[in-house]
C-alpha cells in the first residue's frame, strides 16, 4: 500500500512509538522499510517482563500470563512515554 489509512497517520504523526514484541524486531524493521526517514521511538516489549525463554512465542503462555505481562508492559510504557 503506497498511501492511505495507517500510512497517512504515521506520516502526519508528531511522534511514532513502536511496541515491538518480536525477538527479531519485526515491527521495527517493517516500519523502517516503509518509512526509511522516520525516527520512531521503539520499545522492545519482550524485555519488560520475565518469561520462559524456551517458549517460541507469547501465544504459548496461558491467557492469564499473557494478560499479566501485557499489564506490566502497559504500565511501564505509560510511565516512561506518557507522563
Amino acid at each position: 500500500e503506497a498511501e492511505g489509512g495507517m500510512r497517512d497517520l504515521v506520516q502526519r504523526a508528531n511522534r511514532v512509538l513502536i511496541l515491538d514484541g518480536c525477538g527479531m524486531a519485526c515491527a521495527t524493521r517493517l516500519t523502517k522499510g516503509a518509512f526509511p526517514d522516520l525516527e520512531p521511538q521503539t520499545v522492545f516489549t519482550d524485555r519488560l517482563f520475565e518469561c520462559d525463554q524456551d517458549l517460541f512465542g507469547v501465544d504459548e503462555m496461558p491467557d492469564s500470563q499473557i494478560s499479566a505481562n501485557a499489564g506490566k508492559v502497559a504500565a511501564q510504557v505509560v510511565a516512561k512515554y506518557f507522563q
